[in-house]
């Protein structure tokens, strides 16, 4: 485990704590449900497949409201993607985009309601069986980085 992954869940497990002791546990439990709930809705379901140059997957409605992001990461398997290895495709806004061209200057909008495909290219191919992406999305308006991580399975490549 990277050490930055580590401080980003010793800090939600402090805020989690926090919350628990100023509202009380069901207070929690309800933060816990509703994150659970947003992260599910997000990755559109049967969209997870193997392409020749990699994984593609869509997703819908983004974890913030008004949906700029100043900077994308990919991660599959724990392992970080290239910002050069990752696509998003914006939808009417334009034309698909490197997370590398993602940034504060150039930021990434992602509107409500549109359903964003995702391409991430292999460094390495990935085989078949199960595989964790971790899609890390950082807010232009607030110093928040959101994430959206899944599990999902193909057997082999398209």
């Amino acid at each position: 485990m990277e050490l930055r992954s580590f401080r980003t869940n010793l800090s939600l497990l402090r805020q989690g704590v926090v919350i628990g002791w100023a509202f009380g546990g069901r207070s929690l439990a309800g933060l816990v449900r509703t994150a659970e709930l947003l992260q599910s809705n997000m990755l559109e379901p049967g969209s997870f497949f193997a392409a020749p140059d990699g994984l593609r997957f869509q997703i819908r409605n983004p974890p913030l409201r008004v949906g700029a992001f100043r900077s994308l990461a990919a991660r599959v398997d724990g392992r970080t993607l290239p910002p050069d290895h990752a696509f998003i495709d914006v939808g009417c806004s334009g034309p698909e985009r490197s997370f590398a061209s993602v940034v504060a200057g150039a930021p990434v909008a992602l509107p409500m309601g549109i359903r964003h495909g995702l391409r991430l290219c292999a460094v390495t191919p990935f085989g078949p069986g199960e595989h964790t992406v971790r899609l890390e999305l950082r807010s232009v308006a607030i110093p928040l980085t959101s994430w959206l991580e899944f599990t999902e399975r193909f057997e082999r490549p398209a």
